[in-house]
């Protein structure tokens, strides 16, 4: 660290998931660290209990048995030096962005949006860069090589836009990659789960239609024994995959034990028709496993590379993810893809997340 070294910090938040919880947890891991952490509410389907020491004031907005009371002149008192904002269209987030920066704090838009939708996108470059919608932020950190696209698109300078946003908390997940793979590589093939696992919400948007078509082809066009299928997670699509054959429906799981999960499955799928990024693709390769993922996933730009550590497929298509499904259940090459999944997580972890705020963005900002 540097003589000019961050030490107050806040992060106005839409939902503090365990994701988010994971990198704040890399900032106060750094001595002498404060956070001011405002979030907007809890995400239902993914039930989440944020836990901070003394060194965090945590704050829940719309939360009514919450004491929210007064949170704006707190957040003005405490005098954040860098603050990290989602930029959603929030009045009260626009209000902070704007009197934090009068006071000469460093603001960071927090975004992990891609192009996905031309009307709203044309839309957002307008705003940017005709309305200058974003002229209280100082830079733009967003997940990875697709939001440095957009963030580019709505006007955010090449010199103002830093990657690595989001990391999941690799001191549970990475552990396990380590020691599935450290493993000899003659190991008997037959020893690689021959599970395919999902783990995510239960909702339209996450491709579970889809992956239940796929998986029927799958297994009608196997000419072997069928892997089976692990759903995780909760929400109205749920009953879609009830009594359905091959498939384990496992409901809610703490991250420990999707953890745990993770360990006993061959290959983790994530087939959303979008997803802003996707941080379970990154809890899958620190857990050592070859991923299977839509295009239309953030993450796959960064961790998921076609023949080296998964594949990647147009969103919607069934019979692209039938074939590869068909094609990952050999046990030799999932694991030499799953090493090569463990390689590639360390691009994210919540050290760099803390590097990135603390040292790294400040310092370009003070010198561009």
């Amino acid at each position: 660290m540097s003589n000019n070294t961050i030490t107050r910090v806040a992060i106005l938040w839409q939902h503090v998931t365990g994701y988010v919880h994971a990198a704040l947890q890399g900032l106060l891991a750094v001595d002498g660290v404060e956070l001011f952490v405002v979030q907007q509410s809890t995400q239902a389907n993914t039930p989440f209990q944020a836990t901070f020491d003394h060194r965090c004031r945590f704050i829940e907005l719309d939360n009514p048995q919450a004491d929210s009371t007064g949170w704006f002149d707190a957040l003005l008192a405490f005098q954040p030096q860098v603050a990290l904002i989602t930029a959603k269209r929030d009045a009260r987030y626009l209000r902070a962005a704007r009197q934090l920066k009068q006071q000469g704090c460093w603001v960071v838009w927090g975004q992990d949006r891609l192009l996905r939708v031309p009307v709203q996108d044309t839309y957002q470059q307008l705003l940017g860069r005709i309305l200058r919608g974003w002229q209280h932020y100082d830079a733009a950190l967003v997940p990875g090589h697709k939001g440095a696209q957009y963030a580019r698109h709505v006007g955010f300078a090449e010199n103002r836009i830093f990657q690595g946003l989001y990391t999941c908390d690799t001191n549970l997940f990475r552990p396990i990659g380590i020691g599935r793979h450290a493993v000899s590589d003659e190991r008997e093939p037959n020893q690689w789960p021959a599970v395919f696992l999902f783990i995510g919400q239960l909702i339209e948007r996450k491709g579970i239609d889809v992956l239940l078509e796929a998986y029927q082809k799958y297994r009608a066009q196997c000419g072997g024994t069928p892997w089976e299928l692990w759903v995780v997670g909760q929400g109205p699509y749920a009953a879609h995959l009830e009594n359905q054959a091959g498939i384990r429906l496992c409901g809610f799981r703490t991250p420990q034990e999707c953890a745990q999960l993770m360990a006993e499955a061959g290959v983790f799928i994530l087939p959303s028709l979008w997803d802003h990024w996707g941080v379970v693709v990154h809890e899958a390769t620190c857990a050592g496993l070859p991923v299977i993922a839509s295009h239309a996933c953030g993450a796959t730009a960064d961790l998921v590379r076609d023949g080296f550590n998964g594949y990647t497929y147009p969103a919607p298509d069934a019979d692209y993810l039938a074939h590869l499904l068909g094609i990952s259940g050999n046990r030799q090459w999932a694991r030499a893809l799953g090493a090569n999944s463990l390689q590639l997580s360390y691009q994210f972890d919540p050290t760099s997340f803390a590097y990135l705020v603390l040292e790294y963005i400040p310092s370009v900002l003070q010198n561009t």
